[in-house]
């Protein structure tokens, strides 16, 4: 990837990616910041009546989607021994199950975990919704630095269809800032990571369920353009997608 390249959608539950200091390629190279990225892995969802897959041991798709992350992505991950965990949203179907399980899978990765929450997770966007995300995983917005690297892990849920309170995607965005630029003041190369992706297609795309606002996305993409990031890594999409910004 050059270092005009931005990445700006991809979705995958237990994907994997190394980012070279220089740009310059992927691997197990000592240099690469290594990330294991899950999005959407959306317990029990019940999509399409899941064509040929099986419910779990529970008789539910719950219990299909549970097992599957414990005994199959979770172990490969570790085995993967990746720097960070990245869990790009949308945890669970229901938000109100949200709290069952993930408290007790968040503690069997090995690695340093950065969340970023989706629509199924903060929704209605409130003050109590985002206290109860951060009741299970800590906290809606962090950072995490290795390498020569700073991940940051953004809340979009303060941009999505516009729904946040004004107040609180003001403060979102101080935040933002305010990451970026240590990044940058410490030599590092910031990495932004959310939920949604800011299109899919291309910049100016109409506004739809898959992307920012049309009003506030060019001032968001260009502006952390600016500040040096070259890399964002979404879920939301349920599919692999890269696009490039700036070619």
């Amino acid at each position: 990837m050059t270092r005009r390249s931005f990445l700006a959608g991809s979705a995958a539950l237990g994907g994997c990616a190394s980012v070279r200091s220089d740009f310059g390629g992927s691997g197990r190279d000592p240099a690469a910041l290594r990330i294991a990225q899950i999005a959407d892995p959306q317990f029990g969802w019940d999509y399409n009546r899941r064509r040929e897959r099986v419910k779990g041991p529970d008789g539910t798709y719950y219990g299909y989607d549970l097992r599957t992350l414990e005994e199959r992505i979770i172990p490969s991950v570790n085995d993967w021994s990746p720097d960070v965990v990245l869990l790009s949203g949308d945890m669970t179907h229901d938000v109100n199950r949200m709290a069952e399980d993930w408290p007790r899978l968040l503690r069997e990765f090995k690695a340093p975990i950065v969340c970023t929450p989706g629509n199924h997770d903060i929704w209605p966007v409130s003050s109590s919704a985002v206290d109860s995300y951060r009741g299970v995983f800590g906290v809606e917005r962090s950072s995490y630095r290795a390498r020569g690297f700073r991940l940051v892990g953004a809340n979009s849920q303060v941009w999505w269809r516009k729904a946040a309170p004004k107040e609180m995607r003001e403060d979102h965005e101080r935040w933002l800032t305010a990451e970026l630029d240590a990044a940058v003041a410490a030599g590092e190369t910031p990495i932004l990571a959310t939920h949604v992706p800011p299109f899919v297609e291309k910049l100016d795309e109409p506004d739809g369920y898959e992307n920012l606002p049309l009003e506030w996305r060019r001032d968001i993409v260009e502006g952390v353009y600016a500040k040096g990031v070259r890399f964002w890594l979404c879920g939301h999409l349920h599919r692999l997608l890269v696009r490039s910004y700036r070619d």
